[in-house]
């Protein structure tokens, strides 16, 4: 069975459907969405600062870094498996780089 492929690095058309688009919105929704996004990421790297200094006196700095990110980790498998995004690794390139 052959696959379409639709562009020069082979992405079939399942694969680009998979993709989240971008959808075209007026300008001052934009900047309204932009706004509160940062309004958030400031609220959060504010209430980051006093959470580690807590953290750091019942574990050790690099033990919480491990945690930290085994979390993270954690927490971007469980996004990718709720929005069932796949991730395929990239074709490799044909072409050798030898000289």
């Amino acid at each position: 069975m052959e696959k379409l492929i639709d562009d020069e690095h082979g992405a079939t058309p399942e694969a680009k459907a998979s993709h989240i688009d971008l959808v075209e919105r007026p300008v001052a929704t934009q900047q309204r969405a932009a706004i509160v996004l940062l309004t958030f990421l400031v609220l959060m790297w504010g209430c980051n600062w006093p959470i580690n200094k807590t953290i750091l006196t019942y574990v050790s700095p690099l033990w919480y870094a491990c945690l930290r990110l085994g979390l993270g980790a954690f927490s971007l498998f469980l996004a990718q498996a709720f929005l069932r995004v796949h991730i395929k690794p990239a074709k490799p390139c044909r072409y050798s780089h030898r000289s």
